[in-house]
């Protein structure tokens, strides 16, 4: 496996896990649609031209999971501060990969003199996710429980935060 940016030609993978992420049962997120590879083809190029990192995972020259972060709230009214975003797909979780990714992103975001702060919201009942960003260095700063319905059944989502030394 090896980790590298990625590129527009990524977006149909990209696009494969995040859909497979947003159907995944127990909830591993709040997202309820699925999203087409235009959809994913426009957010990489809002991402390239904002110049934030978007990270993909190829094992045997197959995507099997994508990092990034991006400003959080748009206009930047949060200055310093990202949100990350970690996707897996189902048959490479538990190997290793969001870590690999994770790394990546840290080790980027560390050379980024704009990030002060880098937060993540996770559903309530992805333990993977937040076991891997508290690996991370990042800590629970809160927690909306029941604030979202998906197939159901109510979650919450998880708050955690980083931040970084300047």
């Amino acid at each position: 496996m090896h980790i590298r940016p990625a590129e527009l030609a990524d977006a149909p993978a990209l696009t494969a896990i995040y859909n497979a992420g947003s159907a995944a049962k127990p909830a591993a997120n709040l997202v309820t649609w699925q999203e087409d590879v235009a959809d994913r083809e426009k957010w990489l190029k809002e991402m390239f031209e904002a110049g934030s990192p978007v990270f993909v995972a190829v094992h045997d020259d197959e995507i099997i999971g994508w990092a990034a972060y991006f400003q959080f709230v748009t206009p930047a009214i949060y200055y310093g501060t990202v949100e990350d975003s970690v996707y897996i797909a189902p048959s490479a979780q538990g190997k290793g990969v969001g870590s690999e990714l994770l790394d990546a992103l840290m080790d980027y975001a560390a050379d980024d003199s704009y990030v002060q702060t880098m937060i993540t919201y996770i559903v309530d009942t992805n333990e993977g996710s937040i076991a891997l960003h508290k690996k991370f260095g990042f800590t629970e700063t809160g927690r909306m429980p029941n604030i979202h319905t998906k197939d159901g059944v109510r979650l919450g989502l998880v708050h955690l935060q980083r931040d970084f030394q300047r």
